[in-house]
């Protein structure tokens, strides 16, 4: 049985998510915005795991790509790890930014309607035993087209209760969406 886009066999091994097991629970369409916020997350006991479908652009007008940053609880402590692969050439990096980079994004010199996508796993959001980790698979076209996975936690061990998105240097465009789903 093939595992569906998001989540590798997490509740244990061999253990995979079965597509009833995602529930949407909400959509979100931006535009005009750097912000995006979804708050009232303590009331989903019911999942283990969230996961955000997006699609995204930025109206940053000096480069040809920006990046969506993730804040918990509109707290920033965190830590994440990058590895980019544009088919000719990989990079990795590290960061202590305000929030975690979830998702590069195409800007407004980049190509015309280009947007970017991203499949972002929140493992165990309201376990407060320990730090939250994420997991996020996206990719753009642009002049640079680049797929890239992403990881990295929340130094906080308190259940999440919001997510806070936010656009580094632009805005989000009309035509980017958020939809966030519940995993069991």
């Amino acid at each position: 049985m093939p595992i569906p886009l998001g989540i590798l066999a997490v509740a244990g091994a061999g253990a995979a998510a079965l597509s009833s097991d995602y529930e949407l629970i909400q959509t979100s369409n931006v535009g005009n915005t750097s912000t995006l916020n979804i708050t009232g997350l303590g009331t989903y006991t019911q999942y283990k795991h969230l996961q955000i479908r997006m699609v995204a652009r930025s109206s940053r007008s000096s480069s040809t790509t920006d990046f969506v940053r993730l804040a918990f609880n509109n707290d920033s402590t965190t830590r994440d790890h990058l590895l980019s692969g544009s088919g000719a050439s990989v990079t990795s990096s590290t960061n202590n930014l305000a929030g975690l980079r979830v998702c590069f994004v195409p800007a407004a010199s980049s190509t015309a309607n280009a947007f970017a996508v991203a499949v972002i796993d929140i493992l165990d959001f309201n376990n407060s035993n320990k730090n939250t980790t994420i997991k996020s698979f996206s990719g753009l076209s642009t002049a640079t087209n680049s797929i890239n996975l992403i990881s990295g936690f929340w130094n906080n061990t308190a259940a999440i209760t919001a997510l806070n998105f936010e656009m580094d240097n632009g805005s989000f465009v009309s035509g980017s969406r958020f939809s966030l789903y519940g995993i069991k």
